[in-house]
C-alpha cells in the first residue's frame, strides 16, 4: 500500500486474483497496460491531454515519465494474454521502447500533432519543467481550482506522488511468452485520438 486509492485498489485486485490462482486453480492472467491513447475515449482518459494542450492550459509539468501506447496494441495484448497466457501470469502491455517518454516530450508530440491537424490554431509546443519543490504546491492549487470549477484535473497531489519518478517499462517478457509486439507508435495514437474526437465533436463539449 502506498496510500493512493487508484494504485492500492489495483494491487489489491492483483493479490486477490493471484490467491485464487494459487489456492483454487483459477485460470486467470493479469494484464498491466501502459498509458494508452487512441479512439473511443469519451473524455475520461488520455483524451483530456489533447483538450488541455489544445487550449494551451498546461503552463508547466513535473519531471516524470510514462510508458505510452496505442489503444489498438493494448487491446491486442489483452487478447494474446487471454489466449496464450499461463495461469497466474502477469504481462506488461505497452508501446514501442522509444515511447517510454518524459511528460514534457509526450505533450510536445501531442502539440505537434494538433498543430498538423489544425494549422490555423495557435498551440504551444514547449512545456517547462517545474522545479521539484514547486510541484506539490502547484498540484494543490490545480486540484483546488478544478474542484471549485467542477472541471477535470490532470495534476493533483496523488498524481504528483505517483509520478515522483519516471514509470518506464519493457514488453520483453510479454513478447517472449505471448508473441506480443506493439506495431503503432505513440504519434499515430495521438493522431487517431484527434480524428475520433473531431468526428464525435468531443472538442466542443463543455
Amino acid at each position: 500500500r502506498i496510500g493512493i486509492g487508484y494504485f492500492d485498489s489495483k494491487l489489491a485486485g492483483l493479490e486477490i486474483v493471484a490467491r485464487a490462482v494459487r489456492e483454487n486453480g483459477l485460470e486467470a492472467v493479469a494484464v498491466l497496460p501502459g498509458t494508452f491513447f487512441g479512439p473511443r475515449d469519451l473524455l475520461i482518459g488520455t483524451s483530456l491531454y489533447l483538450i488541455q494542450v489544445r487550449k494551451n492550459a498546461i503552463p508547466a509539468v513535473p519531471r516524470t515519465g510514462l510508458p505510452l501506447a496505442h489503444v489498438d496494441d493494448v487491446a491486442q495484448g489483452h487478447i494474446l494474454a487471454a489466449v496464450r497466457g499461463r495461469p497466474g501470469g502477469r504481462y506488461i502491455v505497452t508501446g514501442k521502447p522509444e515511447d517510454n517518454r518524459y511528460l514534457d516530450d509526450m505533450l510536445g508530440i501531442v502539440a505537434e500533432v494538433l498543430r498538423e491537424k489544425e494549422p490555423g490554431r495557435r498551440i504551444r509546443s514547449r512545456f517547462p519543467i517545474l522545479p521539484g519543490p514547486l510541484v506539490p504546491a502547484a498540484a494543490f492549487f490545480a486540484e483546488t481550482s478544478a474542484n471549485l470549477r467542477g472541471k477535470p484535473c490532470l495534476l493533483n497531489r496523488d498524481a504528483v506522488r505517483a509520478g515522483s519518478f519516471p514509470s518506464f517499462y519493457s514488453n520483453e517478457e510479454t513478447e517472449r511468452e505471448l508473441g506480443y509486439v506493439p506495431r503503432k507508435p505513440f504519434r499515430e495514437a495521438v493522431a487517431d485520438a484527434w480524428e475520433y474526437m473531431s468526428r464525435e465533436g468531443l472538442f466542443d463539449r463543455t
